[in-house]
């Protein structure tokens, strides 16, 4: 998907359907629990 929007093969302005939404959503929440659990590992090994 990067690669269509980096090389215009799509424009930027798309509808997003729930699905994609919802998808999008779930990815940044995963990632701040990674980064979250990686934090405070480091805190209790400090």
């Amino acid at each position: 998907m990067a690669d269509y929007l980096r090389f215009g093969r799509i424009s930027k302005e798309v509808n997003l359907d729930e699905k994609f939404v919802a998808l999008k959503n779930l990815t940044r929440a995963r990632f701040q629990v990674a980064q979250n659990l990686s934090r405070e590992k480091t805190r209790f090994l400090d």
